[in-house]
């Protein structure tokens, strides 16, 4: 999920290279970075193991994700310093989220399946309340109209 978020999130800038044809360093700079992260992830499995291999291949999906930014700033003219002050908050209401369950976890460890699904329970909660603390106030409206046409929240309002 770590290596996948930015790459998903950044999605709508690949789609305008896409459109200003200028997909060709994207498409080398991926050939590289996997070729190396392949090529390193298998020593790193033989001498560390599988845990190891997966931070190594998170750690190029990310480096590609960086090493995108300042193409996207020069030539497909993206204002990604505005993109990230944007999602802050929600990468933010992400990280103390998962502090939280890891915490959960440490000092309560799974021991069966009903304290996993209380943790995810937990995990859900604590999400939405971290997320709901820094929306703005458009986001917060927004998320009052989506709850609104849910029937049960209509019931409880009422």
């Amino acid at each position: 999920m770590v290596g996948l978020t930015p790459i998903l999130s950044q999605g709508f800038a690949n789609n305008i290279l896409e459109a200003k044809n200028l997909l060709a360093f994207r498409g080398r700079l991926l050939l590289s970075l996997t070729a190396i992260g392949t090529i390193l992830g298998i020593f790193v499995v033989q001498k560390f193991g599988v845990t190891e291999m997966i931070i190594v291949t998170v750690f190029f999906m990310l480096a590609e994700r960086v090493s995108m930014i300042p193409f996207y700033i020069k030539k497909a003219n993206l204002d990604m310093v505005r993109y990230y002050k944007e999602i802050l908050p929600l990468l933010i209401s992400i990280v103390v989220a998962i502090v939280i369950l890891l915490l959960k976890t440490y000092y309560f460890p799974y021991r069966n399946l009903y304290v996993f699904f209380g943790s995810m329970i937990c995990f859900f909660i604590s999400y939405i309340c971290v997320t709901i603390l820094i929306m703005t106030h458009y986001e917060k409206e927004l998320f009052k109209s989506i709850l609104i046409k849910i029937p049960l929240i209509k019931k409880l309002i009422r």
